[in-house]
């Protein structure tokens, strides 16, 4: 799978103090040691929030309402083509390279969206092209996780993997916990495309759960083996739009129920170790390729079952000496 350039350009500058204690996951982007703070406590916890401050995302609101637009009106359109094959999410799973609901009934879409700069056949649904509102979006995540993945040598080095925008519709409960995989050098950079807060379903973690008994033993998880996360209850880290939540796929976690009246997307970016991909989360059979099989194949079957009917009425056939 193509990966995306690295960037070469420095840590963004400060914009807000950072006031988070120990126990928090939260790091306020402040001078040039908040990437390494953010580093430390991803490896640690297993994931960790980055904010720009009360009131103003890490991406600007406007990017993130075209953003939010963009992976909604591509929803819309995902869905009009699985109803066309028959499937209902309250009843069937939902199973494509361009879209995931994992459960019947899960109410929560995992739209895969091309990665921003990359052709056409790199990653993402295939054949596409990243949409100008989400390639506006891309930028702005890589821009703030780049340099905590740097800082954290989880990746070692590291490039972007895939793309896309998780959408929990309202009522869409919550889910079990589990690991998004379990291979170290895989990390998803999560920006909310609205407040993600309480009522709208955030995502609770385990501290310390991606944490193998080799990690803790040998201080691979930035020296905190000593002080372990295992007794810490889940945490559900409220994040702000246009802020980043990042967080190791082996650390177990959950999306909460949706419990307002509008859905939450949450656009994300999956970065990983040289080598190493996704490819367990998303089936190869493409929504939009089986849509255009079943258009040309439909009517073709169509009229051969008329020709075979009109087959049986006749004397011969009916007689049964079929050869």
């Amino acid at each position: 799978m193509a990966c995306a350039p690295p960037r070469a350009e420095a840590a963004p500058a400060a914009r807000s103090a950072a006031t988070d204690s120990e126990a928090s996951v939260a790091v306020a982007v402040e001078g040039p040691g908040w990437a390494a703070e953010a580093a430390r406590r991803l490896r640690r916890h297993g994931f960790c929030v980055l904010t720009g401050g009360p009131g103003r995302g890490l991406a600007p609101a406007e990017v993130c309402e075209r953003g939010a637009g963009a992976a909604l009106e591509r929803l819309g359109q995902l869905a009009g083509l699985w109803r066309q094959l028959g499937l209902d999410n309250s009843r069937d799973k939902v199973m494509f390279s361009e879209v995931c609901a994992r459960r019947p009934g899960c109410r929560r879409y995992d739209v895969s969206l091309a990665l921003a700069g990359l052709p056409a056949d790199g990653p993402g649904p295939p054949g596409e092209a990243a949409d100008p509102a989400w390639g506006e979006l891309q930028g702005h995540i890589d821009r703030w996780a780049r340099p905590v993945l740097r800082a954290s040598g989880l990746l070692r080095p590291g490039c972007q993997d895939r793309a896309g925008c998780v959408v929990s519709e309202p009522g869409a409960p919550a889910q079990d916990f589990h690991q998004d995989g379990m291979e170290p050098g895989l990390v998803n950079a999560f920006m909310p495309l609205v407040p993600v807060v309480a009522s709208n379903g955030p995502t609770e973690f385990r501290p310390g759960s991606h944490r193998s008994a080799w990690d803790l033993d040998s201080g691979s998880d930035g020296g905190c083996a000593a002080d372990s996360d295992e007794e810490r209850p889940a945490v559900a880290p409220e994040v702000g739009r246009g802020d980043l939540l990042l967080f190791d796929y082996r650390v177990f976690h959950r999306g909460l129920a949706n419990c307002s009246a509008e859905p939450r997307p949450v656009a994300y970016i999956v970065y990983a170790r040289h080598g190493l991909s996704d490819r367990h989360n998303f089936p190869d059979a493409s929504l939009v390729e089986e849509r255009i099989e079943c258009w040309l194949v439909g009517p073709i079957l169509a009229v051969l079952s008329v020709r075979t009917a009109g087959l049986d009425a006749h004397p011969f056939f009916a007689s049964g000496c079929r050869a």
